[in-house]
Protein backbone atom coordinates (compact mmCIF):
# COMPACT_ATOMS: atom_id res chain seq x y z
CA UNK A 1 0.00 0.00 0.00
CA UNK A 2 2.58 2.30 0.88
CA UNK A 3 5.06 1.77 -1.70
CA UNK A 4 2.43 3.74 -4.27
CA UNK A 5 3.54 6.77 -2.29
CA UNK A 6 5.07 9.66 -4.52
CA UNK A 7 7.88 9.70 -2.22
CA UNK A 8 8.64 5.96 -2.95
CA UNK A 9 7.55 6.11 -6.62
CA UNK A 10 10.34 8.95 -6.89
CA UNK A 11 12.94 7.71 -9.26
CA UNK A 12 16.81 7.94 -8.85
CA UNK A 13 18.54 10.11 -11.06
CA UNK A 14 20.07 7.24 -13.15
CA UNK A 15 16.54 5.75 -13.66
CA UNK A 16 15.24 8.96 -14.61
CA UNK A 17 17.55 9.08 -17.51
CA UNK A 18 16.67 5.47 -18.41
CA UNK A 19 13.46 6.70 -18.78
CA UNK A 20 14.52 9.58 -21.11
CA UNK A 21 16.10 7.70 -23.03
CA UNK A 22 12.89 4.76 -23.13
CA UNK A 23 10.70 7.77 -24.12
CA UNK A 24 12.48 8.86 -26.76
CA UNK A 25 12.70 6.10 -28.71
CA UNK A 26 9.21 5.91 -28.37
CA UNK A 27 8.73 3.06 -26.48
CA UNK A 28 5.09 1.99 -24.59
CA UNK A 29 4.79 3.14 -21.35
CA UNK A 30 3.18 0.10 -19.75
CA UNK A 31 6.81 -1.25 -20.69
CA UNK A 32 9.03 1.04 -19.61
CA UNK A 33 7.21 1.35 -16.43
CA UNK A 34 8.30 -2.67 -16.29
CA UNK A 35 11.77 -2.33 -17.08
CA UNK A 36 11.97 0.66 -14.09
CA UNK A 37 10.53 -1.75 -11.55
CA UNK A 38 13.27 -4.00 -12.04
CA UNK A 39 15.16 -1.56 -10.34
CA UNK A 40 12.91 -1.85 -7.24
CA UNK A 41 10.96 1.17 -7.46
CA UNK A 42 7.05 0.93 -8.38
CA UNK A 43 6.38 3.02 -12.03
CA UNK A 44 2.83 3.77 -12.66
CA UNK A 45 2.12 4.73 -16.39
CA UNK A 46 1.26 8.29 -15.02
CA UNK A 47 4.64 8.58 -13.87
CA UNK A 48 5.88 7.57 -17.35
CA UNK A 49 3.53 10.34 -18.98
CA UNK A 50 4.65 13.30 -16.77
CA UNK A 51 8.35 12.60 -17.33
CA UNK A 52 7.52 12.64 -21.13
CA UNK A 53 5.76 16.03 -20.39
CA UNK A 54 9.05 17.34 -18.42
CA UNK A 55 10.79 16.37 -22.04
CA UNK A 56 8.90 17.73 -24.18
CA UNK A 57 8.61 20.83 -22.18
CA UNK A 58 12.43 21.38 -21.74
CA UNK A 59 12.97 20.28 -25.33
CA UNK A 60 10.63 23.08 -26.94
CA UNK A 61 11.84 25.50 -23.86
CA UNK A 62 15.26 26.57 -26.08
CA UNK A 63 14.68 29.91 -27.68
CA UNK A 64 17.57 29.81 -30.00
CA UNK A 65 16.76 26.40 -31.91
CA UNK A 66 13.65 28.26 -32.51
CA UNK A 67 15.13 31.24 -33.48
CA UNK A 68 17.04 29.45 -36.19
CA UNK A 69 13.92 26.83 -37.34
CA UNK A 70 12.03 30.18 -37.84
CA UNK A 71 15.04 31.39 -40.15
CA UNK A 72 15.30 28.53 -41.69
CA UNK A 73 11.72 28.02 -42.72
CA UNK A 74 10.86 32.23 -43.33
CA UNK A 75 13.69 33.71 -43.63
CA UNK A 76 14.40 37.15 -42.40
CA UNK A 77 10.98 38.07 -42.55
CA UNK A 78 9.55 41.01 -40.86
CA UNK A 79 6.87 38.48 -39.11
CA UNK A 80 9.25 36.12 -38.05
CA UNK A 81 11.50 38.95 -36.90
CA UNK A 82 8.15 40.35 -34.70
CA UNK A 83 7.85 37.15 -33.37
CA UNK A 84 11.26 36.79 -31.80
CA UNK A 85 10.71 39.77 -30.47
CA UNK A 86 8.28 39.40 -28.41
CA UNK A 87 8.78 36.03 -27.73
CA UNK A 88 12.42 37.38 -26.27
CA UNK A 89 10.38 39.85 -24.32
CA UNK A 90 8.39 37.16 -22.47
CA UNK A 91 10.81 34.59 -21.65
CA UNK A 92 11.06 33.65 -18.12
Amino acid sequence: MYKYLPENRKLSPDSKIKAEEYIRVKSDPKLISKALAKDGKVVTAKDVSNIQMNLKQTDCNDLADLEKLLNEKYGESKKCQRFLVIAKHEQF
